[in-house]
């Protein structure tokens, strides 16, 4: 009784604010007595699906879970987030709680699902239909392969977040790196620099790198020196910092006037290095999960990405899939400066 009077609420055939039948109607529908029907309507009143309201009846909630609650999935627990920007999107997810958009997040989801945890919530909650949407902070690989009920539970509407089409084919949202580093050597270019830096984190070859950023500088009239392309871990503490003092060894002629530092995890060691060496000509373009910079210990130009659009979008989709429509497969979020958040580029989808 309990799935069929939530598929007529998740259907629409009782519409939210819609009363309840009355249980002696419940009773003589489903051949049931009278305490079984009380049951299931408690069990629809804690689930969020109706209110019961007494000596009136119990009506269909106004705002019931199935469109309102978008479920956010992160693969870690938000003390032990590795990342800026896992962090940037759960904090702004959080801040989404109206009764339109409700954000529930559930962690280690993905990683550590067989343990339990959330990953059992978070499954229980899709089964009973509670969900508007699920969306993965990143992509969902490990589910995937584990034929997870997560990832094959039909009419679930499910968006990922990760760097291109989702191999379960949900649609993607991802900040879109190709267009950081120009748009960063463009400004460093615009300030009279000449010689560029470039320190990132480790995730591609480095012969490839050593290729690609010399190339995408010198249309601007940059020279981008081999030993001037690094790339640390952001656990490198220290080590960020003697980085910073390694880069500015140089005489002044010879050393770099500007950086790039493409990963805002590397920002607040690096430029603490760079400040011990008392730079005061140096120009740095620092990557920003906006609206959550990390500290900097000297002027910096911020450009990144807009983390409240990201979240915006992600649900927008879930709205659109629940609506029958069909969202881009993939959108790119543009780099912006930080006088761009929040009415400059649109997204690109594709």
């Amino acid at each position: 009784m309990v799935r069929d009077l939530r598929r007529l609420i998740v259907s629409g055939k009782l519409a939210p604010g819609a009363r309840m039948p009355t249980h002696k109607e419940l009773a003589r529908r489903f051949d049931a007595e009278t305490q079984t029907v009380c049951d299931v309507m408690q069990v629809l009143d804690e689930d969020g699906f109706i209110e019961i309201r007494k000596r009136k009846g119990s009506f269909v909630v106004p705002h019931p879970p199935h469109l309102t609650q978008f479920a956010f999935a992160y693969p870690y627990n938000p003390d032990q987030m590795p990342s800026q920007f896992y962090r940037a999107i759960h904090d702004e997810a959080e801040r989404w709680q109206n009764p339109e958009r409700r954000v529930l997040s559930f962690y280690d989801v993905g990683s550590n699902w067989e343990a339990g945890g959330d990953y059992d919530r978070l499954l229980r909650m899709a089964q009973s239909q509670r969900l508007a949407g699920l969306i993965f902070a990143a992509s969902p690989f490990a589910l995937h392969y584990a034929k997870s009920p997560l990832v094959t539970i039909p009419g679930l509407p499910r968006v990922v977040v990760e760097t291109g089409p989702n191999i379960d084919g949900y649609p993607t949202v991802y900040p879109d790196a190709e267009g950081f580093l120009p748009k960063a050597f463009e400004h460093l270019a615009s300030r009279g620099c000449k010689r560029v830096a470039v320190v990132q984190i480790p995730s591609v070859s480095l012969d490839g790198e050593l290729a690609r950023i010399p190339a995408l500088a010198a249309p601007y009239g940059l020279t981008v020196k081999p030993e001037w392309v690094q790339a640390v871990a952001p656990s490198a503490g220290p080590w960020l910092r003697q980085l910073g003092r390694l880069l500015m060894s140089g005489r002044p002629g010879e050393r770099p006037d500007g950086l790039v530092i493409t990963d805002d995890n590397l920002v607040p060691e690096l430029t603490a290095g760079l400040a011990e060496c008392g730079v005061a000509d140096l120009a740095v373009v620092a990557h920003t999960n906006f609206p959550y910079p990390t500290p900097s210990a000297l002027p910096v130009t911020r450009l990144g990405y807009d983390v409240a659009k990201l979240v915006t979008t992600c649900m927008d989709w879930v709205d659109q899939q629940r609506r029958g429509e069909k969202p881009p497969a993939l959108t790119l979020l543009p780099a912006l400066w930080e006088g761009e958040v929040g009415g400059g580029e649109e997204a690109s989808s594709q």
